[in-house]
């Protein structure tokens, strides 16, 4: 046989090194599946979005990468065409099919940073590049100390940023890395906890004619069922929020539970990443591909949906510079001096355009009995614990002041796990040398985290329930709800509970704080110090609007 009687496979690929090595992947699976020799040509062809420097959010969203690839589609210049999923727009493309999504990879996003910095140590105000909106968004909800700097390029030349010191760290894919053999640059990977990737991020699509019904049974072979059903969750719902990849919406779905179980968790943010919606649901896998792949865009609709009742469609534009209304004094807007965030909750209210007026609701105090907390931090050490649960940046900061070893020595000697109500807490826990191996992805509260906790103990024990029961300390303030403790005891946990910090509450308003309009609370402490405080509302008078985190 000569070479001109092996069929050639023309495979179209943009031009940068990422897109290549994607299109070099595509080949040798090619090469190793299908039976029989099989030449294949690499055909480079130049986008839109390579040709431009300009943001991504300024050249039309979604398609910027793809439109010359299905040109050459359809002028034959190659017989299929690779891309990164997440670049594909949701409709569908005329005369086109997506004949195989491969098995996916890692989908997380990762930080590459200078000087081995973790999310958590970045200095405050590090400069920190990325071209997304939506990881803009999760940086600065994560961390708002941050200055979030547009980046366009190869990973190569955004890299080159930090070696060069210009930036302190970038965030890119962790999958794209993974194709370069560039994975040593990750510094840190970014739980979907903290910061869900885009729709369909970590996968590769492979598009043909739809008519080439040899090449789409050929491709048909690298078609990987799970990797499709869970992007076509989160496409589905990308599709029903009617956003393009430059909107701040995340997605994910995933089997961690059960593998006949598909969950999707899914995210919008504001613009700025001061608001925020999280929701998820799961829906039955039977094995069946039709009903399936029907269950799945379901189920990618039916959170669309629960996202859209909840108010994402006034997150997802970016936010105007000055929304308060115009004429007359801006509205005053109380904030909580002592709250976690509260420098960025001022900030946040006078960017946009309201008179944040800042009063002190409560203080936080050493716990009466200091010694009960530095007991139980013994017990942490000498491995009398199996979780440490975290309800507050401040139960960290009590934690540190009681011991005279370092909070990671602490979980090396005990061997204890970490679970914490949100990405803050999170964050000052391994910023004081902890790993935390549990962040409720959806809700951050008691009830989050009580059912996060429960979900995570029910997976390791895969069905066999454990020896003895699961021993947690949880150090709280003494104004804290027993909902959290009362649940895991409702689960056969054995739950300890330490005071390890007084909140008290203000026993008066300054005179400047009781003319407002609106309140924002942050915590159930300051409400219960609000509803005591509130002054009378006049006759014929309103009541501030309260704004509450949760």
């Amino acid at each position: 046989m000569t070479s001109s009687d092996v069929p050639l496979l023309r495979i179209g690929t943009r031009t940068s090194a990422l897109a290549t090595a994607q299109a070099r992947l595509v080949a040798g699976a090619l090469q190793s599946q299908v039976p029989g020799p099989l030449r294949i040509e690499l055909v480079p062809i130049v986008t839109a979005g390579d040709r431009s420097r300009a943001p991504l959010s300024t050249l039309g969203g979604t398609g910027v990468f793809v439109t010359a690839l299905r040109d050459g589609l359809h002028q034959n210049r190659c017989d299929i065409a690779v891309h990164s999923l997440k670049d594909l727009p949701t409709g569908p493309a005329d005369g086109l099919t997506m004949a195989a999504i491969p098995l996916r990879a890692d989908p997380r996003d990762a930080l590459c940073a200078r000087d081995g910095w973790t999310m958590s140590t970045l200095p405050p105000g590090a400069r920190v590049g990325t071209g997304s909106p939506r990881r803009r968004a999760q940086l600065l909800a994560t961390r708002p100390d941050l200055d979030v700097v547009e980046l366009r390029g190869n990973v190569d030349t955004r890299l080159k940023r930090v070696a060069a010191g210009d930036l302190d760290a970038v965030v890119l894919a962790a999958a794209g890395l993974h194709r370069l053999g560039r994975l040593d640059t990750i510094t840190d990977y970014l739980e979907a906890g903290t910061m869900l990737p885009a729709p369909g991020q970590g996968a590769l699509a492979i598009e043909c004619r739809a008519d080439d019904l040899n090449t789409r049974a050929l491709v048909a072979a690298l078609d990987d069922l799970p990797t499709r059903l869970a992007v076509t969750a989160e496409r589905t719902l990308l599709a029903t929020l009617e956003a393009g990849c430059a909107a701040p919406v995340g997605a994910l779905g995933s089997y961690a539970a059960d593998p006949r179980s598909l969950t999707l968790t899914a995210a919008v943010h504001g613009a700025d990443g001061t608001a925020q919606l999280w929701r998820g649901a799961e829906a039955p896998m039977t094995g069946d591909r039709e009903h399936d792949l029907a269950a799945a865009a379901g189920l990618g609709e039916a959170v669309a949906q629960d996202l859209l009742r909840s108010g994402a469609r006034s997150l997802a534009p970016p936010r105007s510079t000055d929304p308060a209304p115009r004429g007359g004094p801006p509205p005053r807007v109380l904030v909580p001096l002592l709250a976690d965030g509260s420098q960025r909750l001022i900030s946040a209210v006078g960017s946009l355009g309201y008179e944040p007026v800042v009063a002190a609701l409560l203080r936080v105090e050493p716990a009466h009995d200091t010694a009960a907390l530095t007991e139980a931090a013994g017990r942490l050490t000498h491995g009398d614990q199996d979780w440490l649960v975290l309800t507050s940046a401040r139960a960290v900061a009590a934690l540190q002041q009681t011991t005279d070893d370092s909070l990671s020595a602490m979980q090396s000697a005990g061997g204890f796990r970490v679970a914490a109500i949100g990405p803050a807490t999170a964050g000052r826990a391994r910023a004081a040398g902890l790993q935390v191996d549990l962040v409720p992805a959806l809700v951050r509260s008691a009830s989050g985290l009580l059912a996060a906790l429960t979900t995570a103990t029910a997976r390791d024990a895969a069905g066999t329930p454990p020896a003895t029961a699961i021993r947690a300390l949880l150090p709280h303030s003494d104004l804290a709800s027993s909902e959290l403790a009362d649940g895991l005891r409702a689960q056969g946990w054995q739950v300890e509970e330490v005071i390890a910090y007084r909140t008290v509450l203000a026993t008066s308003l300054p005179p400047e704080a009781q003319d407002v309009q609106a309140v924002v609370l942050t915590s159930s402490s300051a409400a219960v110090a609000w509803a005591g405080l509130r002054p009378p509302t006049a006759p014929g008078g309103t009541a501030p609007a309260l704004v509450c985190i949760g």
